[in-house]
């Protein structure tokens, strides 16, 4: 799960850039281009001690035929006129996370006696024999914590994030405790109105306790999509949309 983390959040960390202009497609091909460079010299190093046919000299191929393709669907569309935004950058994430995961799950066979017997030291991301995994997400955790994360665009973008999660979770929070508190027939007509716009995916009932409704009033926030969390803050804030 940690590993997932790691490659869910330095790869989407580069699409969600994109998409808000922080960073340009053509920069990303640079970047993978530089990755490729250091995974052929690991590869020129490693290759005397591993037969062409072992699983490692397998990972080294399959990657940089990957890191290839993606650069190229990267630089057919770094200008935007084949494909929108969202779909480059779809071809961009599924491939690599597919090679990254198949990397990191042989590393835990490989490590798995070390991790069941509590003597593995680092994470498996560390402990792939090839470091691929480790070059490519160093580079993107680079790129994030040096450009992206310190770009106003990005500050802007989280600070409105949090107004809306704030926005509905206490709106949906103080609903559930009203109904645990009072009983749904002394609840206030606005909480009476948010609780009902969970009715379609769960109902919080006077029995279920602060707890449990608490925990349904949360798992509703969390299942909402971005658009529907930003719109449904918007108008429990009273700003209305033409």
């Amino acid at each position: 799960m940690e590993a997932a983390d790691d490659v869910c959040y330095a790869i989407i960390d580069i699409e969600d850039a994109i998409e808000l202009g922080i960073l340009r497609i053509d920069y990303i091909s640079e970047k993978i281009s530089e990755i490729i460079t250091k995974i052929s010299e690991r590869m020129s190093k490693d290759e005397e001690g591993i037969s062409k046919d072992s699983d490692m000299a397998q990972f080294y191929s399959c990657t940089i035929t990957t890191l290839e393709n993606v650069k190229i669907t990267l630089n057919d569309n770094k200008d935007n006129n084949i494909l929108s935004t969202r779909r480059v950058m779809a071809k961009y994430r599924s491939p690599l996370m597919n090679l990254l995961t198949n990397q990191i799950a042989y590393a835990f066979i490989e490590n798995y006696k070390k991790i069941m017997g509590g003597t593995l030291r680092g994470d498996l991301i560390e402990n792939c024999t090839n470091k691929i995994p480790e070059i490519i997400l160093g580079e993107f955790k680079n790129i994030a914590k040096n450009i992206i994360f310190n770009h106003p665009l990005k500050n802007e973008f989280e600070v409105g994030c949090n107004s809306t999660i704030g926005v509905l979770l206490n709106s949906f929070l103080l609903a559930a405790d009203d109904i645990c508190s009072n009983g749904r027939g002394n609840i206030s007509i606005r909480n009476r109105q948010i609780l009902s716009l969970m009715s379609h995916h769960t109902q919080i009932s006077d029995n279920d306790g602060h707890y449990i409704a608490y925990l349904k009033a949360l798992d509703f926030v969390s299942g909402m999509t971005d658009n529907y969390a930003s719109y449904l803050s918007k108008q429990l804030h009273g700003i209305f949309s033409s």
